[in-house]
């Protein structure tokens, strides 16, 4: 349960992150490919077997975590260009929304069991994103429709291709392996776009933008890494995980939101949270 908390806060601290870098004009983007560099490095300094890495390319979650780290860097991409082209709140209900596919999955691929408070509280769940996350109907460009579409399919992969990992492919002790191969295969992918952005002059390396990767990277470790351990736990199945991360991060950023930087919320939007909470207590219930 705690593991499954911690995980909630650290991504929701990536969020604030974001929301506060673009306060202090740091680039996201390379804030973004330090963080997969950092995060790898954490890894490789934290996990005791990370020095036989090279004897585990053979291991089907090896590849498995190239191809994740390559789609976090185009999924990061898609999320940004939809964010410019589309509007923020369609490219966050697309995200979140994306919790559909996973949860979809854990059922019918892992029998997770479906009673009747799991349902409810996954529907309630999806109402609350939409109310919470109110969509200007203004800001949509229907030429640019296909991103969020990519969003959603791109974060369901990521949360699917985690849990299948996990589960299928990843043996006691290599969670961790698994984590610093994926994000060291984004940071390299980012990094060769990276440079050919500054040689293009279409990005200018700052410290300040370094430094916020850094800080960016510890908390992004530590979110996978009690993630990868709370997907293990048999107590919990993936559909109720990841409704109550998906919730529960959105639940708290909306705190830090009021609380942080002094956003108000609408009569609908509060409701979406009083739909969140319920839907948080009914999952766990069931």
């Amino acid at each position: 349960m705690i593991e499954l908390v911690l995980c909630i806060v650290a991504c929701a601290l990536l969020v604030v992150g974001f929301k506060i870098f673009e306060k202090l004009g740091i680039s996201s983007f390379q804030a973004i490919v330090i963080n997969y560099g950092v995060a790898g490095l954490i890894g490789f300094l934290y996990e005791p077997g990370s020095n036989t890495i090279l004897t585990k390319i053979d291991e089907p979650w090896f590849l498995n975590g190239c191809i994740l780290g390559w789609v976090f860097i185009i999924n990061f991409y898609i999320m940004s260009l939809s964010t410019l082209k589309i509007g923020a709140s369609v490219t966050s209900v697309a995200s979140k929304m994306s919790l559909v596919i996973t949860v979809l999955f854990g059922i019918l691929y892992f029998k997770e069991d479906v009673g009747a408070f799991k349902i409810v509280g996954i529907l309630l769940a999806l109402i609350s994103v939409f109310l919470i996350v109110q969509i200007n109907t203004k800001e949509i460009n229907k030429k640019y429709m296909l991103l969020p579409i990519i969003l959603f399919f791109g974060g369901g992969f990521i949360d699917i291709s985690l849990n299948f990992n996990q589960v299928i492919h990843i043996k006691e002790g290599e969670s961790g392996l698994f984590s610093m191969v994926t994000f060291s295969a984004a940071f390299l992918a980012g990094l060769v776009v990276l440079i050919y952005r500054v040689i293009a002059k279409k990005e200018k390396l700052g410290l300040k933008n370094f430094a916020g990767g850094i800080v960016l990277g510890v908390v992004n470790w530590f979110s996978i890494y009690f993630l990868l351990i709370t997907l293990k736990d048999p107590q919990w199945d993936s559909s109720t995980i990841y409704t109550i991360i998906n919730i529960g991060i959105l639940l708290l950023v909306v705190i830090c939101g009021v609380l942080i930087f002094k956003e108000r919320l609408s009569q609908k939007q509060w409701i979406g949270v009083l739909l969140a909470l319920s839907a948080i207590i009914l999952i766990s219930l069931a």
